[in-house]
């Protein structure tokens, strides 16, 4: 049965990087949001996702959140646009970014590569508050005039969801897929009505991708089967909440991720009208263990 794609132990991180596995979702979002400056000088068509595992001379591997390489309009010239993602405060993030830097440019002296790649560090925020990040990395040091120049020192962009309207990023994206799921990591830690509005954005798309973002904010919340069930009603229409829910059984994606196998198990059958003999056919348990579950269920609820 395939795993949820959304991971337990780092939802944001993964759901960042599903939502970044494609160049067609970078293209559409750096054509946004970079600075003016660079947007102009940036060929798109270029963009390519790089390997973003990498080990420097210690042989410490150092992982990136997400890296493109593209080139620059009319020229050879090619950067690089590492992206690190960020659900809280970090203090630490420019140091990680300096660390990424650095391993890269160690692995192309090795190469005698004659030039270094220049390197933009690309910080994706969106926790509870707005950033509280250094403007740039001198800004790590203590202020000394005498000293100052002497400094090491890089800007980096970061796109932050606190500083950014949902309105905004519905007129400015035009795929809707990245379009609705910027939408859910901005407002992932308000409560589940606030995110109501975004389900106008999400009912527009595919099953497939559905699923996905729901999968998201099951993770995140803890929702109760009731109010999990007026959402699926809102985004598909209760005439098709059936289709759907048998769609999640089949593709083995855990409603009930957090609970338990039987609690997925529980959900079907109560919730969608699945019957019993396809829900333990499908998810592969035993009749009379998932019975004697809800029995305990029942019993504990009754106390």
């Amino acid at each position: 049965m395939p795993k949820p794609e959304i991971s337990l132990k780092h939802p944001h991180d993964s759901f960042f990087k599903k939502l970044f596995d494609n160049e067609e979702n970078i293209r559409d979002f750096l054509k946004v949001y970079l600075p003016k400056d660079l947007k102009k000088e940036m060929d798109f068509n270029t963009i390519k996702i790089s390997n973003t595992e990498k080990e420097n001379k210690k042989h410490k591997k150092y992982y990136l959140d997400l890296s493109v390489d593209c080139k620059l309009k009319d020229t050879d010239t090619k950067i690089y646009i590492i992206f690190e993602h960020k659900s809280y405060h970090d203090k630490l993030t420019l140091i990680q970014i300096l660390n990424y830097c650095l391993t890269i440019w160690e692995n192309e002296i090795e190469n005698n590569q004659k030039y270094l790649t220049p390197i933009i560090p690309f910080i994706f925020y969106h926790g509870k508050t707005k950033a509280n990040l250094k403007s740039n990395f001198k800004d790590y040091f203590k202020k000394s005039k005498a000293i100052e120049g002497y400094l090491m020192n890089f800007k980096f962009i970061i796109f932050d969801t606190n500083k950014i309207e949902n309105s905004d990023i519905i007129e400015s994206i035009d795929n809707i897929y990245l379009s609705a799921s910027l939408l859910l990591m901005k407002n992932i830690f308000k409560d589940i009505k606030e995110i109501r509005p975004i389900l106008k954005e999400i009912i527009k798309l595919d099953d497939d991708r559905v699923i996905r973002l729901f999968e998201y904010i099951i993770v995140i919340k803890d929702i109760e089967k009731e109010k999990f069930q007026e959402i699926l009603k809102e985004i598909k229409g209760e005439d098709k909440m059936p289709s759907l829910a048998q769609r999640w059984l089949d593709e083995g994606i855990a409603i009930g991720v957090q609970k338990g196998i039987f609690e997925t198990a529980i959900v079907m059958i109560r919730d969608f009208q699945i019957a019993i003999d396809d829900v333990v056919e499908k998810l592969n348990i035993k009749k009379e263990e998932l019975l004697e579950y809800i029995k305990q269920k029942e019993l504990k609820e009754k106390k």
